[in-house]
């Protein structure tokens, strides 16, 4: 996991467009000698962990406190107030805050007077608590869902989002009347599915592959270990829960 240290927060944040000068603290400050505006990272939950005989969860809960004090009129204060949140978290959406399968990234702000104020400063505190939850392979040597790619000509890479049950080896039909076993004509070696994210351009692309009905290469990456088929392109069946986003599975079957 990234497992990130306050000074490393402070790195990614602290080249932000501001209204202007903010100091930034890899600790508390002493209410007492607090600085007006400034801003502190403190790692409130470093490296919990959750281990599973199959899937190890690691979590890593920090705060970016800011502190302001009403100078100006509060409306010009919470204006400004507001444009430092939105910068800290649009510096924080684009940064990598995990090195695993992210499952879980969230940020949340909360805001109000200020707390542990000796000295009754007319001042406002607004905290962002991000917490950040990824998952690996317990024994390091297996492959979560989320960590495969699938590539088809184009190329097309697709990032997967799950690999639902897939059959490999070969395949007979079985013959009821005769009592015999037949080894099918097409996908005799298998069937594959993969789950993705539906997008316009995406299932069009994928279609005109379907549409084209020839067999073509494609290849199953887990973790940069690479794994080539010849299959062919079957159909893709739509999902879409009503919390969630548009899924499409995508039915193939081996042909070598």
């Amino acid at each position: 996991m990234g497992h990130f240290r306050e000074h490393e927060i402070v790195q990614i944040i602290d080249d932000g467009t501001y209204p202007y000068q903010l100091p930034f603290f890899t600790r508390e400050q002493k209410p007492e000698q607090r600085v007006y505006p400034s801003c502190e990272v403190v790692n409130v939950s470093p490296e919990g962990t959750t281990q599973r005989p199959d899937v190890t969860e690691e979590r890593n809960r920090f705060e970016i406190r800011l502190y302001i004090r009403y100078v100006r009129d509060d409306d010009t204060e919470i204006d400004d107030l507001d444009a430092i949140e939105k910068e800290i978290v649009a510096k924080l959406d684009a940064a990598v805050l995990a090195d695993k399968t992210l499952v879980l990234e969230q940020k949340t702000w909360s805001r109000g007077p200020l707390r542990n104020n000796p000295f009754k400063v007319h001042a406002e505190q607004s905290v962002l608590t991000v917490l950040v939850s990824e998952k690996k392979s317990t024994t390091g040597a297996g492959t979560l869902g989320g960590q495969m790619t699938l590539t088809l000509p184009g190329p097309i890479t697709i990032n997967l989002l799950s690999r639902p049950a897939s059959i490999e080896g070969i395949i007979f039909d079985d013959d009821r009347e005769e009592g015999n076993r037949v080894l099918t004509a097409k996908g005799g070696t298998g069937s594959l599915f993969f789950e993705y994210e539906s997008t316009i351009a995406l299932d069009s692309a994928v279609q005109s592959l379907i549409d084209a009905g020839t067999d073509i290469s494609i290849t199953l990456s887990k973790n940069g270990n690479d794994t080539a088929y010849t299959v062919l392109l079957i159909k893709t069946t739509k999902t879409a829960p009503f919390d969630s986003i548009e899924r499409s599975i995508l039915h193939c079957e081996v042909v070598t």
